[in-house]
């Protein structure tokens, strides 16, 4: 259980980017959510030390995105890519 000095501390390091996230990572919310109170209460005291990590996996993956465009549909690569995802027929 923290304290509230500490609650406060966290508290007071939210900002409009902070309520940016919290309302981003409600939106993309797959599960229902079943006890709304303590699922804000937990994003809004983890904002502050888990959106920077979140922006940083987004913004890596797009450069990873743009960095490697797809590979045209006749391309042996795009072959390879098809044949990896099917399952070996040989029971291998």
């Amino acid at each position: 259980m923290q304290t509230t000095k500490a609650i406060r501390a966290r508290l007071d390091k939210l900002t409009s980017q902070s309520v940016e996230y919290i309302m981003e990572s409600l939106s993309n919310t797959t599960q229902p959510i079943k006890n709304i109170r303590a699922y804000l209460r937990t994003v809004i005291l983890n904002a502050p030390g888990t959106m920077e990590s979140y922006y940083q996996v987004q913004a890596n993956a797009a450069v990873a995105a743009s960095s490697h465009p797809p590979a045209p549909a006749g391309s042996l690569m795009a072959g390879a890519v098809r044949r990896f995802g099917q399952k070996r027929r040989d029971g291998a």
